[in-house]
């Protein structure tokens, strides 16, 4: 995991601030349970905790080189059955709002 002086290193533009939040905060949970600064509920800027349900949704439903995809269902169920623990409310029902009633779904065939 990268130290906190990594992310020291991102640039100070015009969005630095957020880029800095993004990358720091994405692995938080609202619970306190995420990492690297166990940060709980609104100490998690509302970009990360939206970036963190898509974070979840995508690393799940990808191949890694050490797992095939679990497929966006099981990505689904999970941030539906940990909504408002460690996924933010809001972001999980938009998420799951694209997916169940939108109809999304990735470009590139994933399984489902």
């Amino acid at each position: 995991m990268p130290s906190l002086q990594h992310y020291a290193k991102i640039e100070h533009g015009k969005h630095g601030h957020l880029q800095r939040c993004l990358a720091l905060q994405h692995h938080e949970r609202l619970d306190g349970t995420g990492y690297p600064q166990g940060l709980k509920g609104d100490e998690i800027c509302l970009e990360a905790r939206i970036v963190a349900v898509a974070d979840v949704i995508e690393a799940m439903s990808s191949h890694r080189p050490y797992r095939p995809s679990l497929g966006i269902d099981a990505a689904l169920e999970e941030i539906e059955s940990n909504r408002g623990k460690f996924y933010c409310p809001h972001a999980v029902d938009a998420c799951l709002k694209l997916f169940r009633e939108k109809n999304f779904s990735f470009d590139d065939n994933r399984s489902r």
